[in-house]
């Protein structure tokens, strides 16, 4: 078994496996609550939903507009190169979203599907046999979810425990026997406490600035503690090639896109060193689909193998061109 196994969308093919977990119905929601927010005058989101920002690697504002999806303007940074959403939603709105829409319960319903968390399993034990290999005890995972990471990770004998936001997916954490902080990772958090390990699933993208989510972060690991993260791959070859098509620019949801380079900089600006990085997910059958010209993700492409029978899964994975990358890295 290995992390590939967790590519969904080639084992089984996207438009399947889109189907079984419930993400059409869950982009129906967001599609119709996203076309409300737009300023018919500007083709942008609502200016008093959003809020301004520089570069959330370099704090440059020198930046080339990439493209703009559903009202969210995509920006390279000319200085550094990180992507990122330019006119991110302000905290009102992001509450209002995800507390007082119909978006949070539809994304809670994919996640909880069965499909949905056979293909995480993988993933979660994979990553912790990869934290394994140099650290065991006590695990924080910041941005917790339901807490399915954490089951796992406490069945292999972590002693764990969460930070999640979202009150919904707290009480599902809690039913599930997982300790969940529903709190911000700030220094009045953990102040008598050290981790062994922290992990971030599908967490770093969401946040418009998490400087102060890694500088806690280092102060809480132990040395030589260990730190997971994974997040998209802006510079996946999903999304080089499908550009806004590609569903990893969600810009109500992922602001910060970051590549290997990127994420590598950053994480260590605050103390770290990189272990490991690596790709997974290849994306091929979305990537054939859109090459057929069917819709990358409801289209009937047969071809989950290569693309253009030239690009291998491990062709691209090992060139770090997979749709999500896995990092680890080790306090300083």
């Amino acid at each position: 078994m290995s992390i590939h196994d967790h590519d969904a969308s080639s084992k089984m093919g996207v438009k399947e496996f889109y189907k079984q977990s419930g993400r059409y119905e869950y982009a129906d929601k967001m599609k119709r609550i996203l076309e409300s927010w737009i300023d018919p005058k500007t083709g942008l989101i609502k200016e008093e939903y959003t809020k301004k920002r520089n570069c959330p690697l370099c704090s440059s504002v020198s930046y080339r507009t990439a493209f703009i999806k559903k009202g969210f303007v995509y920006a390279i940074c000319i200085d550094c190169g990180m992507m990122y959403v330019l006119n991110p939603l302000s905290d009102e709105r992001v509450d209002q979203l995800y507390l007082e829409s119909d978006y949070n319960d539809g994304w809670l319903a994919v996640l909880q599907s069965d499909t949905q968390k056979k293909f995480d399993r993988i993933k979660y034990e994979e990553g912790l046999i990869l934290i394994e290999k140099y650290s065991r005890g006590k695990l924080l995972d910041v941005g917790s979810s339901i807490g399915f990471f954490l089951e796992i990770a406490k069945a292999r004998g972590w002693d764990t425990v969460g930070i999640e936001l979202n009150t919904q997916a707290v009480e599902i954490a809690r039913k599930a026997g997982i300790k969940v902080y529903d709190k911000k990772l700030d220094s009045s958090l953990f102040v008598n406490e050290k981790f062994d390990a922290v992990s971030l699933w599908d967490t770093i993208e969401h946040v418009v600035d998490s400087r102060e989510i890694f500088e806690n972060i280092h102060r809480i690991l132990k040395t030589n503690g260990v730190l997971l993260i994974e997040t998209p791959n802006a510079n996946s070859l999903a999304a080089r090639i499908l550009h806004d098509k590609c569903a990893t620019f969600a810009g109500h949801a992922h602001v910060s896109l970051f590549s290997s380079e990127t994420l590598t900089k950053y994480i260590e600006s605050f103390g770290f060193e990189k272990i490991s990085l690596d790709t997974f997910i290849s994306e091929i059958n979305v990537i054939n689909n859109h090459l057929e010209y069917y819709d990358p993700y409801t289209g009937d492409s047969k071809n989950t193998k290569d693309v253009l029978g030239m690009i291998s899964a491990e062709q691209l994975h090992r060139n770090l061109l997979g749709y999500k990358m896995l990092a680890l890295f080790r306090k300083r």
